[in-house]
């Protein structure tokens, strides 16, 4: 366990963690939020899921039983059937025209609370079913894809959005140490990452997957449902020049580091790291451009810049402990309400950002000053 201290990051932590017992609600759920400026009406299960999260690490600095019974309160929410109405995969968002799984992203948040809680709690029952729910989605091993799975079970098509086969992936980091299948697919993701990532000239990822074309295009020939992914190449044409379309790309470039950087804390030694695609994509850390994140905040991405750039640096750079604290203390500045204990201050969907408190577990124990 890490000793608590009142102004370290294992503090803000704890303190957070306090907070959310209050946010609880009876049948062990929180309030969903309806995900920042996209304004979706969501179910509490990626909410239920931050929290549990939150608990699980609040839990093991401290021993506090409150937090255990708050941490198996959620993952009873999560087992139960208004989270997974059809026994498939889990219920997160209801919106017209647009799945109620919300793609791979949405189903990332509860197979990794599930798993990590499962461990710190022994509860079986809970890595059961994020190996069930993880294993429900089809993957792809020649491109190292997976697709979407609608709630009642229909298969749907390839997730072509990069940042959420990344999160997907990370996501099942922790169930990867329980399960041979989850391993084996996270890792061959792993193996096709280079070819399926496209950069701009100066390193910045594009929104879209996009495999090699030549692959793509024989792959059509044999399974119409690879298809789809031509989408991908006319998009990277589409958007070349533009301007808004980039923008976008620079909002979730540190949602993509941060999943890079929770993979490579669980598979260090995968080669994808030494590769020419991950070396590009970092360098666009020293642009101009990059710095240009830091001047605003936005709930298009993650909304706390400073916090992501020191997971990543963590993950990838080997930062001293003094950088560390620097970049933990502009995001107290910024992001800390000393009111509720919470990263809320600038968000506009306090519910749903409340649970980004649990970012601090990516990160070791460190000194910061809360804005007061």
């Amino acid at each position: 366990m890490r000793g608590e201290k009142s102004k370290t990051t294992d503090g803000l932590l704890i303190r957070g963690a306090k907070a959310g017992l209050d946010l609880q609600r009876e049948d062990g759920s929180f309030p969903p939020g309806h995900a920042g400026t996209y304004d979706y009406s969501l179910k509490p299960v990626r909410t239920t899921s931050g929290w549990l999260l939150t608990f699980s690490g609040a839990y093991e600095i401290t021993d506090n039983e409150a937090f255990a019974n708050a941490a198996h309160r959620a993952i009873d929410y999560l087992l139960a059937e208004d989270a997974r109405p059809h026994g498939h995969t889990f219920h997160v968002r209801e919106t017209q025209d647009k799945d109620k799984c919300d793609g791979l992203v949405g189903q990332a948040s509860p197979i990794k609370a599930l798993s990590y809680s499962g461990k710190v709690f022994n509860r079986n029952d809970a890595i059961e079913v994020a190996e069930e729910v993880f294993t429900l989605h089809p993957f792809n091993r020649q491109f190292g894809l997976w697709k979407r799975v609608e709630i009642n079970g229909t298969h749907l098509s390839f997730d072509r959005t990069l940042n959420h086969q990344l999160i997907f992936a990370a996501g099942a980091a922790h169930l990867a140490k329980y399960s041979d299948t989850v391993a084996q697919q996270c890792q061959a993701f792993l193996d096709q990452l280079a070819t399926n990532i496209d950069l701009h000239d100066d390193g910045l990822p594009r929104h879209y997957i996009r495999p090699p074309v030549k692959d793509v295009l024989l792959s059509s020939i044999r399974n119409p449902e690879a298809r789809v992914l031509l989408w991908n190449e006319l998009a990277v044409h589409y958007y070349s020049k533009s301007e808004q379309r980039k923008v976008k790309e620079k909002n979730y470039y540190l949602v993509i580091t941060t999943a890079l950087a929770d993979l490579k804390h669980q598979w260090p030694n995968h080669q994808i790291w030494s590769s020419e695609t991950i070396h590009r994509l970092l360098e666009y850390m020293k642009t101009t451009e990059y710095k240009q994140i830091f001047e605003g905040q936005n709930d298009i991405g993650t909304g706390y810049p400073w916090l992501d750039h020191a997971i990543t640096k963590y993950a990838f750079n080997n930062p001293g402990k003094k950088e560390l604290e620097e970049w933990i203390g502009r995001t107290i500045k910024s992001e800390y309400d000393p009111s509720t204990g919470l990263l809320t201050r600038t968000a506009s969907d306090p519910d749903f950002r409340a649970t980004s408190i649990g970012k601090f577990m990516k990160l070791p124990s460190l000194s910061c000053e809360p804005a007061e």
